[in-house]
């Protein structure tokens, strides 16, 4: 401490000669800027009511030592100059001063010339014909006055820093003597100035450690919150160094240790995830999807100031599929929407123009009023699928009596089992009963037992069960049909799917009988089995 007090002062004193000497040698030089300046000036105005041809004898008596003098014509040619041939110099056009001068009257500045250390200023003023006056006239440079005073600059820093070695030693001693007798445990006040210092120790020392409690805190906050995430998320900084790797970011690349300090390199070398980060570290906003695993992933990147970039690793599958199966869907409403009303247009069109003969009017209009059907089946169906996407169902929950409901709908069906020669035998338990909506109930066994009569045989049967099982009501729905072929099975709650497209558009399918179904059952949280073997029949049960 004792050197750097005595440094200091050495240093300080130093300065302030230096700083001294230039400014005064600045003041000087400034001043004497000012006094050329004026000079010129002088010297010009006291032509600037006067003509070229009033001036050019006069100017050919100034004395080239004492100040340069210049005519230039209105195109910036020179004319006249007291100091050179005119017809050798170049054209003046180009010339601050002239410019200003041609401009506005009147124009200044000035030229260092760096090997001769010297300035030479410039003063120009249009005359009363256009012809432009220059003045002009060199002095030293400041490098050059304080080249010619670095000797007695020298000089006197030399003999200050002589006397500051003398008084800092001395000094530095006997203000660094008490405070090296401080004891921090038991401090006391030498200094009246030291005594805000010692208290700020004191209380520095336990908000440190609090700070540094409360740091902890939040880290662990930060690391617990970021690890119990689903998203992957990583941190790198503008090395593509990894600073941090959460849980999910791990479990995604199957990544062991936490990375830190490793390169972007360790964790995945996915040449398009590589891109995104050099995209987001160079400070783009960047998002992308890509399959990982066998699953989609949204991938953002966001820059984070002074640190580097995040990389955020969204789980998108489901919502893909979702997307997929709307668009699915779209088509397929489309399709099955414009099947009916083509076969409808074109029977009206041929009873419209009378190509119809008249025995077969009675046919086209049978078959208008099957299509019209079928496209008012098609049409409820589709709205009671939005219904049940928008969550409609927990509305009017009632106590619902299975077997009740399995009867309403095995009336709905005679005409349809005495047609087709099936018969509909229900086994049901009294006391089965449900919460919920009773017309989902009707929907449920409706589309149950009426596939169960389209797709069975001639002379088939279809069995309904309803009991308790487990404490748990049970539906199951089978027959003795022609069976769904094994590949098949997955898909025959899909929307529009069907098994046998021809048959089932014969028979008045819409194709969404079953996802209808399924639909229902997912939000009463039930489990539906299906069970069925070719030309044997298919057994569907449904477990509350």
């Amino acid at each position: 401490m004792k050197k750097k007090i005595f440094k200091n002062i050495a240093l300080v004193s130093s300065v302030c000669v230096l700083l001294t000497g230039v400014f005064l040698c600045l003041v000087f030089y400034f001043q004497l800027g000012d006094v050329v300046k004026t000079e010129l000036q002088n010297r010009a105005n006291a032509y600037i009511d006067f003509s070229y041809e009033d001036v050019e004898n006069s100017l050919a008596d100034v004395d080239e030592s004492d100040i340069r003098v210049t005519l230039v014509a209105p195109n910036g040619t020179v004319v006249f100059d007291n100091t050179a041939n005119a017809t050798t110099l170049e054209n003046h056009t180009d010339r601050i001063e002239i410019k200003e001068a041609l401009e506005s009257g009147s124009g200044q500045s000035s030229r260092l010339s760096q090997t001769l250390g010297e300035e030479t200023y410039y003063y120009a003023v249009k005359l009363s014909d256009g012809y432009i006056l220059r003045t002009a006239k060199t002095a030293d440079s400041v490098l050059a006055v304080f080249a010619r005073n670095l000797l007695l600059f020298a000089l006197i820093m030399l003999a200050v820093l002589t006397l500051c070695y003398c008084f800092s030693a001395r000094l530095a001693k006997r203000i660094v003597a008490p405070i090296n007798k401080i004891n921090f445990d038991e401090p006391n006040t030498v200094y009246d100035e030291l005594a805000p210092f010692m208290r700020t120790i004191t209380s520095q020392r336990s908000q440190i450690e609090k700070d540094m409690q409360a740091l902890r805190a939040r880290q662990d906050t930060i690391n617990t919150i970021m690890d119990n995430m689903s998203e992957g998320a990583v941190l790198v900084d503008n090395k593509e160094n990894l600073l941090y790797v959460n849980k999910g970011a791990k479990k995604l690349f199957s990544f062991a240790n936490n990375g830190q300090g490793q390169n972007l390199r360790a964790l995945f070398r996915d040449a398009e995830l590589l891109a995104v980060a050099k995209s987001t570290l160079s400070g783009e906003h960047c998002e992308t999807n890509r399959n990982i695993g066998g699953r989609e992933y949204q991938i953002y990147g966001s820059p984070v100031a002074g640190v580097g970039a995040i990389l955020l690793f969204v789980d998108v599958t489901e919502k893909a599929k979702a997307e997929k199966l709307r668009r699915e869907f779209s088509a397929n409403v489309s399709h099955e929407l414009k099947t009916p009303l083509t076969s409808i247009a074109g029977y009206a069109e041929l009873l419209t123009n009378g190509v119809a003969k008249q025995e077969d009017t009675a046919g086209f209009l049978q078959k208008i009023k099957a299509e019209s059907d079928r496209l008012s089946q098609l049409v409820e169906d589709i709205m009671l699928l939005s219904g049940l996407d928008e969550g409609q169902a927990t509305a009017n929950i009632e106590s619902v009596e299975l077997a009740k409901v399995a009867y309403e709908v095995k009336e709905l069906l005679a005409k349809k089992t005495e047609k087709n020669a099936v018969k509909i035998n229900i086994t049901a338990a009294d006391d089965v009963i449900i919460k919920a909506n009773y017309s989902h109930m009707h929907q449920l066994l409706f589309n149950l037992m009426e596939n169960a009569v389209k797709y069975n045989k001639s002379g088939g049967t279809v069995e309904v069960s309803i009991q308790q099982k487990n404490g748990h009501p049970k539906l199951t729905v089978a027959d003795t049909g022609i069976g769904i072929p094994t590949a098949e099975q997955a898909r025959i709650f899909e929307r529009f799917y069907r098994v046998d497209k021809s048959r089932s558009k014969t028979l008045g399918g819409t194709g969404l009988g079953l996802a209808i179904v399924k639909h229902i059952c997912m939000i009463y949280e039930a489990k539906i089995d299906v069970k069925s073997t070719e030309e044997k029949g298919t057994k569907i049960s449904v477990t509350f």
